[in-house]
Order: structure tokens, then sequence, then C-alpha cells
């Protein structure tokens, strides 16, 4: 409904808030992407007003609250810009405040990068920290090699320290998986560029991958080097068969 009516869905968004319907919540994630790269500021800046709500509202809508804050991190290191949008910063609050552990570890890191963006001139250096390698079961691996972006937000986001280039690409990565099909070719594209010159979606994931193995490699989580292979292999078409080592892209 956002892309043929934005307006008309910012009205619903401004009577119902956030409502419990994970259909609808997604809906507004996805309402707030596409108001950002289609420039459609006024109408962005209500969606967000309309997802500040209070510490007990945010933790009964936690799942949608932890994927605002992800997302929401995302856009503004791409876009500076956003982190002076009024209420994302209340709302990092409150998700800190409410007491939720996992609410408060988001809220937080969307505090680092709101400040990181209005301080852009200074580069930030993170460290690379991963947990133990968990037990994932055959379902949790499929699930993960057909939502990529939730294994960037789930294990590299929740893990990593803030890092201007890292942080960088993997906003990038997770937006570029995260955009409707409508928006592919023009929006993906300049998401692509971002990183470098690319001859196709097979090739950016391609490097990703084997830059983001690396990486892991280099800090001694040769485990979750491995695993990062076999969950973005499906994204590199014919070029999985090269992510058998970690080497630095050319």
């Amino acid at each position: 409904m956002y892309r043929k009516n934005l307006s008309e869905f910012v009205n619903i968004c401004r009577s119902e808030r956030v409502p419990l319907s994970p259909g609808f919540q997604n809906q507004i994630l996805q309402a707030c992407r596409f108001a950002l790269w289609h420039q459609h500021g006024d109408e962005l800046q209500s969606l967000l007003m309309a997802c500040g709500m209070g510490e007990s509202e945010i933790i009964e809508r936690k799942d949608f609250y932890l994927k605002f804050a992800s997302m929401i991190g995302h856009l503004i290191i791409l876009v500076p810009g956003l982190a002076n949008y009024f209420m994302i910063d209340y709302i990092a609050e409150d998700m800190i405040d409410g007491g939720d552990l996992e609410l408060a570890a988001a809220g937080a890191r969307l505090q680092k990068i709101i400040a990181a963006a209005k301080h852009k001139e200074e580069k930030i250096r993170g460290k690379v920290l991963m947990p133990a390698m968990p037990a994932l079961s055959a379902a949790q691996i499929n699930y993960y090699q057909k939502n990529q972006a939730a294994f960037i937000t789930d294990f590299f986001e929740a893990s990593w320290e803030y890092d201007s280039d890292r942080s960088y690409g993997l906003a990038v990565v997770a937006e570029l998986l995260f955009l409707d099909h409508e928006d592919y070719d023009k929006i993906g594209e300049m998401l692509m560029g971002a990183l470098g010159k690319f001859s196709s979606r097979e090739e950016f994931f391609h490097y990703f991958t084997s830059t983001t193995a690396r990486i892991l490699y280099e800090n001694n989580y040769s485990d979750w080097a491995t695993l990062t292979n076999n969950i973005f292999a499906p994204l590199c078409g014919n070029l999985q068969s090269e992510l058998n080592r970690p080497t630095s892209p050319a």
C-alpha cells in the first residue's frame, strides 16, 4: 500500500501507530526505506513520529523495535543527515530505559551510530568480535541462506564494535537485501556502487563475502569465516565455487 499511496499509509500510521500485527509492522519498516530512497522526507518524518511509543509499548513490540533500530542504524550510516530527524534519538533512549537487555543493547548501538553521524569527520575504529560458534540446526542454516540480512544483524552487527568502514559495508549489504523488488535496479545499483564498480549482483556479493570471510580469518574466527561463505554462497551464483578460501578481493 505504501508504494501506491504513501500519504494514505502515513495517515493510517498516525492513527494506529505501531500495531501488533507483524505484517503491518513490516510494512512500516519498508515504508521508511521507500520514503528515504524516494526522497519523501516529510512522510519519513511522520513515520518516525508514529514509531515513538512508551517503554512498555516498545517492549510489547520488541521484535519490531529490534528491526527498527537495525534499519535506522543502517540508513543513518548511509545517509548521515537522517540522524537529525526528530524522534530517532528518543526511541533509542526509550529502548535502553525499558529494562529489556536486547532492546537496551540495540538502542545503545543506535545511539553510537547517531553520535558517529553527527561527528562524521571522525574515523572510528572498532574491533571484530564474535561469540562462540552456536550449534545451528540444518533448518537454521537454511533460514539464514535465504535471509542473509538477518545473519548480518543477528551476528555481525550484534557482535562487531562500530567501525566507520566495516559498519558502512554491512549497512550497504543489509539494505540492498531488504530492498523491495521494484527498487532492485535503480536503488540497488546505487547501493552496490557505494562499495565499488561491479558488473553484477553476483560479483558484488562475492566481493562482500570474500572480504568478510578474510576479515574473520584475520581475527582468528575461521569457523565463522567458513559459515559466512556457506550462508552467502547462494547470492554469489556461479562465483560461489571461488569461496573455498578467503582472499583479498582484487
